[in-house]
């Protein structure tokens, strides 16, 4: 079992500010789709990796949401009661682990196709908290570089943004992007150098974002 502090680092990883929670708890309609949106894809990917299927994923997603909703008023913002990722952490887990229980029994099981499909059964889900919250955070920090590449896309020239793709989010080598943008090599290091600083400050804003 983990200890307070341990949860409070989570917490922290998770960059989940205290306003966003009140306004939550408040029903604010701007709060909730902020919500939805970045968590929405995390608690998916959660899901998957534990076994869903994509369709249980998304049946995951919206209950758990559900879930949060009725119950955020009752949430304790204490650090020392827990942090919040922990805590929708621990929902995700429980609707993940309704779906998979709802599946036929062994020897009967309806193909639904996707990747989850012949996934291990839930009594093989992990069930310590360091396994699951490793699992979680690699959702998180790639919600949270999405919703960054997102965002630096509509900032940025679009010539700039293809080199810095194709040569960062790609890995391809800088002499064939070069070559397939016409620009220089030099142009391409630049290129990754100013979007690689710029994609950091958007990360870090979305880290830090409270509700308008």
């Amino acid at each position: 079992m983990s200890s307070k502090r341990e949860d409070r680092k989570l917490g922290d990883r998770l960059q989940t500010r205290l306003s966003l929670i009140e306004s939550l708890k408040r029903k604010d309609p701007a709060s909730w789709k902020e919500f939805s949106s970045l968590y929405g894809g995390i608690v998916h990917g959660f899901a998957m990796k534990l076994g869903c299927t994509h369709d249980e994923a998304q049946e995951v997603v919206q209950e758990t949401l559900i879930s949060v909703s009725k119950d955020i008023s009752r949430f304790d913002t204490d650090p020392d009661q827990g942090s919040f990722g922990v805590w929708l952490l621990t929902i995700a887990r429980r609707r993940a682990v309704d779906q998979m229980r709802k599946r036929p029994p062994q020897g009967r099981f309806v193909d639904m196709g996707g990747p989850g499909t012949g996934t291990p059964p839930v009594s093989r889900i992990p069930e310590r908290e360091a396994d699951l919250s490793a699992v979680w955070e690699t959702e998180w920090r790639q919600a949270l570089l999405d919703k960054s590449i997102e965002s630096l896309k509509t900032q940025v020239n679009p010539v700039h943004f293809k080199i810095y793709y194709l040569a960062v989010i790609k890995e391809k080598p800088a002499s064939e992007v070069a070559k397939a943008l016409r620009v220089s090599a030099a142009q391409v290091y630049l290129v990754k150098h100013r979007l690689g600083l710029q994609l950091r400050r958007e990360m870090k804003k979305l880290q830090d974002r409270e509700p308008s």
